[in-house]
């Protein structure tokens, strides 16, 4: 005895898992697609955040300058600095060293994720 499987039984049946792919095609792109999306709008918001520090370390960087020319005067003029301008001095580098800490500390997260 032969079995036969009728025609349209292989037509629907290929139809079936056509419709199927499609459908599972459409979900993995819009997961993709929404993936693809979230990384971008973190990676965005990580380059704003670097700019920003830097920026504030530029920012330190300036007043650093400022002070160092400052007590350069007082020591061409054989004068003592204030001890005010002293202590500011050593709170810059201070705070510089920590934006620079935390900036490395992003990107190397960043280069993880």
């Amino acid at each position: 005895m032969k079995h036969r499987i009728p025609t349209w039984l292989v037509v629907a049946f290929g139809l079936a898992l056509n419709i199927l792919a499609a459908l599972m095609t459409n979900f993995v792109i819009d997961d993709l697609g929404e993936n693809a999306s979230d990384l971008a709008d973190a990676q965005s918001e990580n380059t704003r955040l670097i700019q920003l520090s830097w920026q504030q370390i530029d920012g330190l960087e300036r007043r650093r300058e400022a002070i160092i020319t400052t007590l350069s005067i007082y020591d061409a003029q054989d004068e003592q600095p204030a001890t005010a301008l002293s202590s500011a001095l050593t709170q810059l580098c201070a705070t510089r060293i920590m934006m620079i800490c935390l900036t490395r500390c992003l990107l190397i997260t960043l280069a993880k994720s």
